[in-house]
């Protein structure tokens, strides 16, 4: 009788033992999935979110010493001369907006670098208006003209995600001036670029605009490309390829074959890309991209190809806006396997 009841109290410690456990490992899987889920890119991370037009966006800026990147979806390019900003268009490709900085963190006047700073902020809460404004604060106490073309730059982001795109191209195009007179290439090529973004997001009154637009995108982005070039600008050169990919992905066509050869013309300009961005250093670029050249694939009737892309883009999908939701749907149109 001794020995029955002995035997039953050691299984009952053994099935509380084993129960605690089980629960134990049950809240700790719970609390994985939960942080997994709540995981966002590398760095520190605001989100916001801007709509309007043909165009949708989500914006996140991540601090990266003395500079900003903000991403439109992208992440930070450690050799990129400014933040790099992704977008969503129309047609669901991802594009980079350019912020050249100019060393604007680090002036050695205390009114710019206070009203930077504070336009800085105001922009990565959401609150672009009052960036303008200290933008705009900065620019009255700063003679530099490489610095003015960054402020001017920055000015126009602001004014960008507002979808005031006239505005943006004011602004894009003072900053494009001040560069030219300090001979500041990397600004000017950023201006290049921001202008090409602003004509490729535009809402347009009819599809010849549309084109006419799409037409000046591709132009302007091409000039940026002559100066980010690969060599000298690896990062930026990758960005600027994977924009003038996205503009021939939405430019009009008059026929099927035509449409195919954009979109041929686009998965070069991602091949280049893909070239330069890697897994490991550039994650988020990494991803958009592979995001973008799987769809233009997908296009094109290659589901073979456009499915190893997608499902690159998909096991890292923290990295992209919707969190992967249009990879995913296009996923189960054409892979199949």
């Amino acid at each position: 009788m001794l020995f029955g009841s002995v035997i039953s109290t050691l299984l009952y410690d053994l099935w509380v033992q084993i129960a605690g456990g089980l629960l134990v490992v049950l809240i700790l899987g719970v609390l994985a999935l939960f942080f997994r889920r709540k995981r966002k890119p590398a760095r520190d991370i605001i989100t916001t979110k801007q709509q309007g037009g043909d165009a949708s966006a989500q914006v996140a800026v991540i601090g990266d010493g003395s500079r900003i990147i903000d991403t439109v979806t992208g992440t930070a390019a450690v050799h990129s001369p400014g933040a790099v900003t992704i977008g969503t268009v129309a047609s669901g490709a991802q594009v980079n907006i350019y912020t050249y900085q100019d060393g604007l963190p680090k002036t050695d006047n205390p009114v710019v670098r206070k009203a930077f700073n504070e336009g800085k902020q105001a922009y990565s809460d959401g609150e672009y208006e009052k960036a303008i404004q200290a933008f705009a604060h900065a620019l009255e106490a700063e003679k530099d003209p490489k610095k003015r073309d960054a402020l001017h730059l920055l000015s126009g982001n602001a004014a960008l995600a507002l979808r005031r795109h006239n505005e943006a191209l004011e602004l894009y195009a003072q900053a494009r001036e001040e560069a030219k007179e300090a001979s500041d290439e990397e600004g000017l090529g950023a201006s290049l670029g921001s202008q090409g973004i602003v004509y490729l997001e535009r809402p347009a009154s009819s599809p010849d605009r549309r084109s006419e637009d799409l037409k000046k995108a591709v132009e302007l982005f091409r000039q940026a490309q002559a100066i980010f070039t690969e060599d000298k600008y690896p990062v930026d050169f990758a960005m600027t390829q994977n924009n003038l990919g996205t503009a021939y992905t939405d430019l009009p066509a008059a026929t099927a074959e035509e449409r195919a050869e954009n979109v041929r013309k686009a998965i070069v300009c991602y091949e280049a890309a893909l070239e330069i961005y890697r897994k490991d250093r550039h994650p988020q670029d990494y991803c958009m991209t592979a995001a973008n050249m799987g769809t233009a694939l997908a296009t094109l009737g290659d589901h073979k190809a456009a499915c190893f892309w997608l499902r690159e883009a998909w096991s890292m999908r923290e990295f992209l806006p919707d969190q992967g939701q249009r990879i995913r749907t296009l996923m189960d149109e054409v892979c199949q396997d």
